[in-house]
C-alpha cells in the first residue's frame, strides 16, 4: 500500500526520500537518522506499520511520548527496532554511537565558543552569570582540607581561579587544571603559578596516568559535560587508592531539575552556552558508585548546588 506523512506527503524515489535497505545505498546510520526524523504526527503510526512491536507495548509508548513528546521516545524506538530488524543489533549500536558523539562534538564545540569569549572577563569581577561560580571554590576548598593532600586535578579549570585560591594557602602542593577551550588556559597560564600546570584537554578522557592524583575537584563544570559517565569512569582511574573525587554543580528536586532541563536548557543552547544535563543527586550517586567510587556525601545545598564526595 501507499505509504504517506501526516501532510500526505508519499515515501519514494520520485519525492526523493526513499529509504534503501542496501547499506551501500542508505547506511545504517542514515536509515537511523530517517527515522529519528519522522514527525511526531507519524511516529506511532509507523511503529504499527514498520515493526513487530505489539499493539499493547505500542499503546504504552504512546502514552509516555505524548507525555514527553521532547525526548522523542516514539521516534527512537522506531529507529531502534526498523534498524535492527534491517542491519541487525551491532548495526544499529554503531548508528547511535555516531549520533550520541556527534551531539557531544558539537555541544563541546559550543562550551569552547562560549568560553573563549568568556575568557575575557573570567577574572575581571564582573564576570556574569560566570561569578557564581566562585561560591563553589571555598566549600571545595575546606572538604579538601579535612584530609592530606599532595597532588591535585582541577577539571574544568578555566582561568585557574581555584587553584590560586589553593596555591595561595598551600604553595608547596603540585597542582594540574585542565580544561577544553584554549583560550582559557592560556589565561592561566599567563599566571606563572608555581609547581602548577595547565592543560588543553576533556575532563571524559583525562589525558595522565593511572594513580596520578590524591584529589580530583570539579566547580560547575559537571553540566557541561555529554557523556557525564566517561568522566566518573576516567576520574577513577586516574585517582590514587584512597584519594576523592571532590564534585560542586548544579541540582535540585526531582521537579526543579524537570524545569531546568526542559526549559532552562534548550534556551540556554539557543543563547551560545554550552550546557548539557542537570542531575539529579540519585544519578550522581549512581554514576559515582558505577565507576567504583564510594559515595562519602552527597548534599543538597542552597544556590541549587549538589556537593558530592566519593572515595576510590
Amino acid at each position: 500500500p501507499l505509504i504517506t506523512d501526516a501532510t500526505g506527503k508519499k515515501f519514494g524515489k520520485s519525492e526523493g526520500n526513499a529509504v534503501w535497505l542496501n547499506p551501500e545505498k542508505t547506511s545504517p546510520y542514515e536509515m537511523y537518522q530517517f527515522w529519528m526524523n519522522v514527525m511526531d504526527a507519524d511516529a506511532v503510526r509507523f511503529l504499527k506499520i514498520f515493526t513487530f512491536l505489539s499493539l499493547d507495548e505500542i499503546e504504552d509508548i504512546r502514552k509516555q511520548f505524548e507525555a514527553a513528546p521532547h525526548e522523542r521516545l516514539a521516534q527512537k524506538v522506531l529507529a531502534r527496532e526498523v534498524v535492527t530488524l534491517v542491519h541487525g543489533e551491532e548495526a544499529y549500536k554503531e548508528a547511535l554511537n555516531i549520533t550520541e558523539q556527534l551531539f557531544a562534538g558539537n555541544i563541546k564545540k559550543l562550551s569552547v565558543k562560549e568560553f573563549t569569549q568568556a575568557a575575557k572577563i573570567y577574572d575581571s569581577g564582573h564576570a556574569g552569570i560566570y561569578e557564581m561560580c566562585k561560591d563553589d571554590y571555598p566549600p571545595i576548598l575546606a572538604e579538601l582540607e579535612k584530609e592530606p593532600f599532595c597532588d591535585v586535578l582541577d577539571c574544568g579549570c578555566g582561568t585557574g581561579p581555584m587553584i590560586e585560591l589553593l596555591h595561595e594557602k598551600y604553595p608547596e602542593k603540585h597542582y594540574t587544571g585542565l580544561d577544553l577551550t584554549p583560550e582559557m588556559i592560556h589565561v592561566a597560564q599567563a599566571k606563572n603559578l608555581s609547581n602548577t600546570e595547565f592543560l588543553v584537554g576533556d575532563s571524559e578522557n583525562l589525558p595522565f596516568e593511572d594513580d596520578s592524583f590524591d584529589a580530583v575537584i570539579c566547580a560547575n563544570s559537571f553540566h557541561h559535560y555529554p557523556n557525564p559517565q566517561d568522566f566518573f569512569n576516567s576520574t577513577y582511574r586516574v585517582l590514587r587508592k584512597g584519594g576523592r573525587l571532590i564534585l560542586r554543580d548544579y541540582t535540585s528536586s526531582n521537579f526543579v531539575v524537570w524545569l531546568m532541563n526542559h526549559l532552562e536548557m534548550p534556551l540556554a543552547n539557543l543563547f551560545g552556552h554550552g550546557d548539557v544535563k542537570i542531575h539529579k543527586p540519585t544519578e550522581f550517586i549512581t554514576m559515582a558508585e558505577k565507576a567504583g567510587f564510594t559515595v562519602l556525601t552527597m548534599e543538597k545545598q542552597k544556590g541549587f548546588r549538589a556537593h558530592l564526595v566519593a572515595r576510590k
